[in-house]
Order: structure tokens, then sequence, then C-alpha cells
């Protein structure tokens, strides 16, 4: 398995090295997760959230619109739960 090594900014950044944000398929602004078991952080691309798709797909023609809003809504209370959950580690 190969090593990368990095060093962090004063600003507690790093950059992930190209050949694992080749292997990954990450792209700059992407979003990523890091699962800590212990001593090992592991970091993988995010699951895309409903928030996050909203608005890439435009609706059909005489589409209800007020379904949109009521799928923004919900997305919005899934990114509330999101940080919710995060503030309470």
């Amino acid at each position: 398995m190969p090593t990368y090594t990095t060093s962090m900014t004063q600003r507690s950044q790093v950059t992930v090295p190209i050949a694992v944000r080749r292997i990954l398929g990450l792209n700059p602004r992407d979003r990523v997760t890091f699962e800590v078991q212990g001593d090992v952080v592991t970091i993988r691309p995010a699951a895309p959230s409903l928030l996050s798709l909203a608005g890439s797909i435009l609706p059909f023609p005489g589409h209800d619109h007020r379904l949109i809003d009521q799928y923004i809504d919900e997305a919005n209370e899934e990114h509330a739960k999101e940080i919710i959950a995060e503030m309470a580690r």
C-alpha cells in the first residue's frame, strides 16, 4: 500500500496529494468524509446529500413547483440535522 506525506499549514489545512485525489476521483471543492477509528483516519468522497443535488435537474414542463419547494425544505431540514449532529460531537 503506497504512503503519501504532506504538511499541515498554520491554519491546520493539508493538501491531498494528487495521486490520492486521482484514486478517489476528487476535484476542487468536492466534499470529503473523515472516519476516525482510534488513531486511524480514513478519507473518502462524501455521499451527495439532497441539498447538494438541489437545482441540478430542471423540472418537467407543467411540473408542480410546490413540490420543488417541499424538496428544498426537506433538504434544508437534512442539512440542519447534519449540523446539529456535528455540534453534538
